[in-house]
């Protein structure tokens, strides 16, 4: 079943991927790259239900205006561990936590039935591949992660 676009005015384009059963729409671009956004469902044949927009919007204006501040927390709990779990002084040549903030990047952001934004940041190589996820509640809340994924 085909469904027609949504446009939200904080959100945009909000269209539905029937192969994944989601929303996905554009958070912005953020570090000079693209970020997608989905709004993953808990019954997709109402594909919105429950799911809180207006806490959506409140985190995708945050994170529009402060993803720095991501990597700033993530960087303060996953350094020291990746420095002493995952550094190599053969070949790794990220040695400060300034180093670590600038290498990890945005991959995406989800939102499920209770509107927070988790968060998918792409480790730069520094820990093997990995991602680090994130919850993030409106106004820059962090409520969970950093989390090691993959």
């Amino acid at each position: 079943m085909v469904k027609a676009a949504i446009h939200d005015d904080i959100l945009g384009p909000l269209t539905w991927d029937e192969q994944h059963s989601w929303w996905t729409f554009e958070v912005g671009p953020i570090g000079g790259r693209l970020i997608c956004g989905s709004i993953i469902p808990e019954d997709s044949r109402v594909p919105l239900a429950g799911v809180q927009l207006d806490t959506v919007r409140a985190c995708v204006t945050w994170i529009r205006g402060n993803e720095a501040a991501v990597r700033e927390f993530i960087t303060s709990k996953a350094f020291d561990w990746r420095r002493e779990g995952w550094y190599d002084d053969e070949i790794d040549t990220v040695t400060t936590p300034n180093g670590f903030r600038e290498t990890i990047r945005l991959g995406g952001v989800n939102f499920y039935e209770d509107g927070k934004a988790r968060m998918c940041y792409e480790d730069g190589g520094l820990i093997g591949g990995h991602s680090l996820w994130v919850t993030v509640g409106p106004g820059g809340t962090f409520e969970h992660g950093p989390e090691l994924f993959g």
